[in-house]
């Protein structure tokens, strides 16, 4: 049985689609203990080929959601939510790309300790690859509303659907979501390790993912 789902919305991501995958792909944690799975929001690039692709090499770990009409980032996380079958699940953005012991740190964190949500901070890098900015969390356990947004992280699955907690395709904002989890548990750690990588873009591709994500 897979452990851990990677749930990525895609959009108009024929640029960083493949980084990310390939990323997520070559986790030390090992791509049998990982099912992604790909929405595609009615992208009208190269994205959907992309996806049909890597679904077609990995059969057994990716699955794909092909949405016929566009409705957001929210709508999408919702809806490849709906999909999990393991004990736990994270969200990726279709631009990031990760560490290769991403997934295994977050995972061994939420597992052995049974926690309901592990948190991680990031580091923001250009379009080299040049480190712009880490963020992390000073704080341990518990709620932090001074630091909701969880530009990584790792869900217990179990605990998510017992409260019901999604997007509700409201907005793709990751604080509405984990405001909600807060709620319900004060089982929740951050870790200053499994950093996710966020890439800031500079000039005409920053615009373009202005563009993309004023909806997403």
């Amino acid at each position: 049985m897979k452990k851990v789902t990677v749930i990525i919305p895609v959009y108009n991501s024929q640029e960083w689609l493949s980084r990310l995958l390939d990323t997520v792909i070559s986790q030390d944690f090992g791509i049998e203990n990982i099912e992604l799975i790909l929405v595609n929001d009615k992208s009208t690039d190269q994205s959907l080929e992309i996806i049909k692709s890597y679904s077609q090499q990995y059969p057994e770990s990716i699955q794909y959601i092909d949405k016929k009409i566009n409705e957001g980032v929210a709508a999408a996380r919702d809806d490849g939510l709906k999909r999990v079958n393991t004990p736990y699940f994270m969200f990726l953005d279709n631009d990031d790309f990760i560490d290769s012991d991403y997934v295994s740190v977050l995972y061994r964190e939420i597992e052995s300790e049974a926690l309901d949500l592990v948190i991680s901070g990031y580091r923001l890098v250009d379009i080299n690859k040049e480190v712009i900015k880490t963020n992390s969390y000073e704080v341990k356990y518990g709620a932090n509303y001074e630091a909701p947004c969880i530009w990584g992280s790792i869900h217990r699955t179990d605990y998510v659907r017992l409260h019901e907690i999604s997007y509700r395709g409201r907005s793709g904002d990751d604080m509405g979501f984990v405001y909600q989890e807060f709620l319900y548990t004060n089982k929740i750690e951050y870790v200053i390790i499994g950093l996710k990588i966020q890439v800031h873009y500079h000039g005409e591709e920053d615009l373009i993912l202005k563009k993309i994500y004023m909806k997403y």
